[in-house]
């Protein structure tokens, strides 16, 4: 598929722009540390935390207790089946369910303390077979005040191709001719897309190529609000900041 410049991209970039941080996060973290997030980080202590809060039916191995909503009450994160997700918040009396997910949480994080987190999960069933989609979830609130989340964006990733790499500041790049998406830093790969001359997208991390030549860790827009990932050369491209 060749993938033409035009305002789309921009509008793409300027989207993903926004939260990049957390999205490169996203790509290298193959564990999440749990610890400065939970408020109870024992089992023992979770489940005396879900007796009281009425919620004893559920298994604190697989909760975690985190304030999702940034005003330090604990909320309940569940995980249970590894690929099923719920979250519910804290409203004094009783627990509200404002989110339920077939898709496995990969981290949180947010701006600021007093934030509600953002959401960044796996879903592999999201594609073609073979491939995965990363997904960041935004938080907000409606008019009743309450908390929802809203789907923003997504990275679509080959289940072949390699991210263990060095890291990078993220930062956006132009093709300088036409060039293919490869599934690791090596010209041999299989080809994952195809762009044409001036196309944009984003470098997260870097390697040196079975060709001694350094290879980027790419972003490359293939439809809204998605990205796919794959390995480009760094010779071929012009990176704009």
């Amino acid at each position: 598929m060749n993938t033409k410049p035009c305002l789309f991209t921009v509008f793409l970039l300027i989207l993903f722009n926004a939260t990049f941080a957390q999205i490169s996060d996203f790509l290298h973290h193959s564990s999440f540390d749990w610890s400065y997030w939970e408020i109870y980080d024992n089992d023992q202590e979770k489940s005396e935390f879900l007796s009281k809060s009425g919620l004893q039916t559920m298994n604190a191995a697989t909760v975690k207790i985190v304030d999702i909503d940034g005003n330090q009450i604990p909320d309940v994160i569940s995980i249970s089946g590894g690929n099923t997700l719920v979250l519910m918040r804290n409203m004094g009396s009783a627990f509200e369910t404002i989110l339920e997910l077939d898709e496995t949480l990969i981290m949180v994080g947010r701006p600021k303390p007093w934030n509600p987190v953002y959401l960044l999960t796996r879903d592999d069933n999201c594609c073609d077979p073979g491939f995965y989609s990363l997904n960041y979830y935004r938080p907000g609130f409606d008019q009743t005040n309450k908390l929802t989340y809203v789907f923003d964006k997504s990275i679509i990733v080959q289940k072949d191709v390699e991210l263990i790499s060095e890291n990078l500041p993220p930062f956006r790049f132009e093709l300088k001719s036409d060039l293919s998406l490869h599934v690791n830093a090596d010209p041999a790969s299989s080809e994952i897309g195809k762009y044409m001359t001036n196309a944009s997208g984003f470098a997260v991390a870097s390697k040196v190529g079975t060709d001694g030549r350094t290879w980027w860790l790419v972003l490359m827009p293939v439809e809204t609000h998605s990205l796919k990932a794959g390995w480009m050369p760094s010779n071929d491209l012009k990176r704009k900041f």
